[in-house]
């Protein structure tokens, strides 16, 4: 996979969901999937490892109407590069950088996460829904949306499945998060590992 390094703290505020404009004084054709990486410089920790994935989907020279995403000023010959799909890898990993793109694998024993979509949240989202009914379009909607344990009790979708419950009574909204049919499913491994800790969040 093709990964890019940063100065700290860029790289954690890219990989927190805060920074979604990098510049460059350079362009690339390159769009796709891009692992974050701390640069080894500097005084802030984590220093030298592979943090986050995320989609590079745009280049343009910088406006200055990118300043907010970017978190700084325009100057002079800098383009932006326009970042989405914020995921996290857990756990993190140590990174020999280089500079421009490069590549790197990506261990077998780490997992990349989605992000939750809550405004803010940086939690990785564990629960997801594929599509949704439009009222106002009358028509279906297809998109994949990702929430943490808490963030998707809140917006009414069970935490195990991913699917839309809030006002049905078959939604457990107390207790774990999770809908009547993923509690009561003896074969839903989901339920074994974590209920424990779905439960502890909202006791």
């Amino acid at each position: 996979m093709k990964a890019i390094s940063l100065k700290q703290p860029w790289a954690n505020l890219i990989s927190q969901g805060k920074k979604t404009i990098e510049t460059r004084t350079w362009s690339t054709p390159y769009r796709g999937d891009l692992v974050i990486v701390s640069s080894r410089s500097g005084k802030i920790d984590p220093r030298g490892y592979a943090l986050s994935v995320v989609e590079l989907y745009d280049i343009r020279p910088m406006e200055q109407g990118d300043e907010h995403g970017a978190m700084i000023k325009r100057y002079p010959g800098a383009y932006a590069w326009f970042l989405r799909n914020l995921r996290r890898l857990d756990p993190i990993f140590q990174v020999k950088g280089r500079l421009r793109l490069y590549e790197i694998e990506i261990p077998e024993n780490v997992e990349i996460k989605p992000k939750c979509e809550e405004k803010g949240c940086s939690e990785p989202g564990s629960a997801c829904h594929l599509s949704y009914f439009d009222d106002v379009k009358e028509e279906t909607v297809n998109e994949i949306n990702f929430y943490c344990a808490e963030h998707a009790k809140l917006n009414g979708y069970c935490w195990g499945c991913g699917e839309f419950w809030a006002g049905c009574g078959n939604f457990d909204f107390e207790q774990s998060g999770l809908c009547l049919n993923c509690r009561d499913e003896p074969d839903f491994g989901f339920v074994e590992e974590y209920d424990e800790e779905v439960t502890a969040r909202w006791e």
